[in-house]
Parts: C-alpha cells; sequence; structure tokens
C-alpha cells in the first residue's frame, strides 16, 4: 500500500519522481515503484532544457531523484533499495544475505563496470561532450557486445541474472540493455537467442509494460 497524507482533505501522493522516460536508470525506479504497488507521482526532466524546480532537488541535474514526504534521495541504486525497504513486499533484493550480495553484485558490476562503454558513447553521440571519434566507437561498441555474449551464456543456463527469481538486477538490467539497443543500435546484429527469451520474460511483467516509453516495451 502506498503512504499517502492528507492536505486539508485532499489526498497528497507522498513520493514523487523526477524522470526522464527514456533514461534507463530513472526507468529502473519507475519499475520497482510499480512491483511494490506503491502511487506515485511523476515530473517528467528535460534534460536537455533542465527546470528551476527540478534543479531545486537536484543540483547536479541528474535523474532519477526521489522525493519522499520530507526526505529526498538521489541515484537509481540508493532509490530501489531505499524502496526495498521502506516497502519489503515484494522482495526484489533476493532472499538472505547471500542472494542479496548476489543481486547487488550484479548490479554493481553493470553500472560501474559493463557500462562504462555506454557513457562515453553517450557523451559521443547524444550529449556532444565529445568528438565523435570512430575508432572510439567501434572499440565500446565492442566492449559492450562482449558482455552481451556473456549474459548470452549466462542465460543459456539461467533464467535470471542474479537469483532463481525475477529481481533488482533484472530489472536494472533490462532498460540498460534496451536502450542501448534501440538507442544506440547495439546488440541487435546477432543471435543471442538466450537472452532474447530472457528479455522476453521481463517485457511480460506488468511493472515493465506500465512504464515502458513508447515503442520500448514490445521490442524484439
Amino acid at each position: 500500500m502506498s503512504r499517502e497524507r492528507c492536505h486539508y482533505g485532499l489526498r497528497v501522493v507522498a513520493i514523487k519522481l523526477y524522470s526522464t522516460t527514456y533514461c534507463p536508470y530513472a526507468w529502473r525506479s519507475r519499475i520497482v515503484l510499480h512491483e511494490k504497488g506503491v502511487e506515485f507521482e511523476t515530473f517528467e526532466v528535460d534534460l536537455r532544457d533542465k527546470q528551476e524546480d527540478f534543479l531545486e532537488v537536484s543540483p547536479r541535474g541528474l535523474v532519477p531523484v526521489m522525493v519522499h514526504d520530507d526526505t529526498t534521495i538521489a541515484e537509481s541504486m540508493t532509490i530501489n533499495e531505499y524502496l526495498e525497504e521502506f516497502y519489503p513486499e515484494p522482495p526484489l533484493m533476493g532472499d538472505g544475505p547471500i542472494e542479496r550480495a548476489a543481486v547487488r553484485s550484479a548490479i554493481v558490476d553493470l553500472n560501474f563496470n559493463r557500462s562504462r562503454p555506454l557513457a562515453r558513447l553517450a557523451s559521443m553521440l547524444f550529449y556532444g561532450r565529445e568528438k565523435r571519434d570512430e575508432s572510439v566507437i567501434e572499440q565500446q561498441s565492442a566492449r559492450w557486445n562482449r558482455y552481451l555474449d556473456d549474459l548470452e551464456q549466462h542465460f543459456s543456463d539461467n533464467e535470471w541474472l542474479a537469483t532463481d527469481k525475477f529481481s533488482m538486477a533484472d530489472l536494472s538490467l533490462y532498460p540498460t540493455e534496451l536502450v542501448t539497443r534501440i538507442g544506440f543500435q547495439l546488440g541487435g546484429d546477432r543471435e543471442r537467442p538466450a537472452l532474447d527469451s530472457w528479455r522476453e520474460r521481463v517485457q511480460a511483467r506488468e511493472s515493465v509494460q506500465a512504464t515502458a516509453p513508447e515503442g520500448f516495451g514490445t521490442a524484439a
């Protein structure tokens, strides 16, 4: 159940998520909120022309940011673990310390190791912070494809990324992989049937369908 407060007899949603539709990190938090069945309000941020209301809660200008009553939390990993503690059902970090460690390790590996090529590509192809360099694009694309090959091998023997059921690790990987596949057109040029099957399992979840950007919920 969502936590709400009343103001002069009107119901006010206690959670406000500052999000950008196509940002994979913000998408993760939207999925978590839907998985938990938590009511929330979304503030759509224009990353090219950031609104004053957004910058007041996020001086660094990064999404997602969540305001829960009087508490402001930044960074998707922190937001999602906060939601896991505040709304423990259904559990998304796994059962017990071993599973939680496995889920957290998979997310850290994705965020700080595997997705580094994507940050470089985004800087060059989307934000224009770096001059376009075809050799760098090729190198970073190859690094990401090697990770997809590792995932293909993993999902050949496992249904989910970190445990034997859907977890925070899967909902963290899915938006990143799909936005990269569609936005950067990376990963779709070779067959990876096990990875495709995993993606279909994630896409079947109501939380993913409810939060997917237009055209992203049924991507092959």
